[in-house]
């Protein structure tokens, strides 16, 4: 995503801006102190990077109303703060989510 985001960024939101379909954005530059991760109806496509694992302050996850497919990562169980949101509804997801959410 280019340049890193401020270290105090909690919250990263994109919603319904009419993007065209692209891949979701990777991790790189994203604060691991963030708390909130949005993409819902953004259109992206792919898979879910295994590096949002990394991203272990999360408490809420939404990635709704997308064209994303394939399995959920088994590096989201890292994700143990996601008490609010983890949403994926209206994508293409297979398989069983990590037991650790």
């Amino acid at each position: 995503m280019g340049e890193a985001f401020p270290s105090r960024l909690l919250w990263f939101i994109l919603l319904h801006v009419g993007a065209d379909a692209v891949s979701l954005p990777a991790v790189d530059g994203f604060p691991t102190s963030m708390t909130e991760l949005s993409f819902s109806g953004m259109d992206y496509t792919g898979t879910i990077p295994s590096e949002y694992g990394l991203l272990t302050a999360l408490t809420t996850l939404d990635m709704d109303e997308n064209s994303i497919e394939g399995p959920i990562p088994s590096e989201l169980g890292q994700l143990v703060n996601i008490v609010e949101y983890f949403v994926l509804s209206e994508n293409f997801v297979e398989g069983a989510i990590p037991t650790q959410l």
